[in-house]
């Protein structure tokens, strides 16, 4: 698919072939590979746009446009958190230098009970057991983790969507180069019967004996096969 230059003009070029329900597949894996920025998707409606799709009855395009409604989600999120992080920081620097400005802790001084007995009761010392093995020091046999029966077939789900869109890619990719090489022959082609009809007209040109004043009008048409290949 051939879009045009620079994002905004290729999503809309994207937004309007899932309005009108052409190269549908190729446009999901285009904003799917692309991951355009979020304002894009936003200004143009694709997430809403790409829900229509979600029952589609080719199962490559319900899941294409899963997809893609869960990557524009993550980004909604991450963009969310984003900015709740940020109003957390200036909420705490705020509270910080105002707290700092008006809290002031002054030292309680001690009793003189409290420094009498400070000074006359001795360290109590504790022999260690020989033998005796801390809680801590003991080792402690982790059990094994049992994964949920949900969570394994939402793993196996995800894995099977990758693999699918690794194919997509895998695919895109060989009809591509196909593309590109079934064009290469087509210029291979035009060039060769271009080089046959040349070598035609000169051996014409050769037998009637007239190279000198039939030579301007061989010219002229080779200049325009010429222009023609080139315009190919």
């Amino acid at each position: 698919m051939q879009l045009p230059v620079g994002k905004e003009r290729q999503v809309a070029t994207l937004r309007y072939n899932l309005l009108t329900d052409s190269d549908t597949l190729e446009s999901l894996g285009e904003l799917l590979e692309n991951e355009y920025p979020l304002k894009l998707y936003r200004a143009n409606d694709i997430k809403q746009i790409t829900m229509n799709y979600l029952s589609s009855e080719r199962r490559e395009i319900a899941f294409f446009a899963r997809k893609l409604i869960e990557q524009i989600d993550d980004m909604e999120k991450k963009m969310k958190q984003i900015e709740t992080e940020m109003e957390a920081k200036r909420g705490n620097r705020s509270s910080t230098s105002s707290a700092a400005e008006t809290s002031v802790t002054k030292p309680t001084p001690l009793s003189e009970h409290a420094i009498s007995s400070k000074r006359t009761m001795p360290t109590l010392f504790v022999p260690k057991k020989r033998g005796a093995t801390s809680i801590a020091c003991q080792k402690t046999q982790k059990p094994e983790v049992q994964i949920p029966e949900a969570s394994r077939i939402s793993i196996e789900r995800k894995m099977r969507e990758k693999r699918m869109f690794e194919e997509y890619l895998e695919k895109k990719k060989v009809i591509a180069e196909e593309k590109k090489r079934e064009d290469s022959i087509k210029v291979s082609k035009v060039m060769n019967a271009f080089e046959e009809a040349r070598l035609k007209r000169k051996q014409e040109a050769m037998r009637a004996g007239i190279l000198g004043g039939g030579s301007t009008e061989t010219e002229e048409s080779e200049v325009q096969q010429k222009e023609m290949v080139m315009d190919y």
